[in-house]
């Protein structure tokens, strides 16, 4: 069970479809976690429940209840860094796979992470709801 001081949920609660996708989103930037859930919102026809992790222990812990769908990471968090959360998912043998997305343009950051097993790797300044859409369907077929 998720510890509900851990992570704050912002979508509000609902009775999900059966095609709904739970998300974890760990980001330590409230406003680009804002972002993205906007983007998520966007997407027709889908329904999708973000739950938000606003720190990187907090996102460890809730990704390693594996209670999500997907895992979206931002590269640079508080206390580690996306690739962190790659190894301890891979660690501890998580099944659930990770976007990682990253404010920098460095193609090698890209091709590490996607080397430690993340199922896609976004650069921020090129995210919008249908790449996003698109990332998620793939990592979704990935696993």
């Amino acid at each position: 069970m998720i510890d509900t001081t851990q992570i704050l949920t912002i979508t509000p609660p609902r009775r999900l479809a059966s095609d709904s996708i739970r998300i974890l989103l760990v980001d330590d930037n409230e406003d680009d976690a804002m972002i993205a859930q906007d983007y998520l919102t966007r997407v027709p026809g889908r329904t999708y429940l973000v739950d938000w992790a606003s720190t990187f222990q907090k996102g460890v812990t809730a990704l390693l209840t594996q209670h999500h769908d997907i895992c979206i990471v931002d590269y640079c968090l508080d206390k580690g860094t996306g690739l962190d959360i790659l190894a301890e998912a891979t660690r501890c043998a998580c099944l659930i796979p990770i976007i990682m997305i990253s404010g920098t343009t460095d193609t090698t950051l890209r091709e590490e992470a996607l080397g430690k097993g993340a199922a896609n790797f976004l650069f921020k300044s090129e995210v919008n709801a249908y790449r996003l859409e698109c990332a998620i369907d793939g990592a979704l077929a990935y696993r």
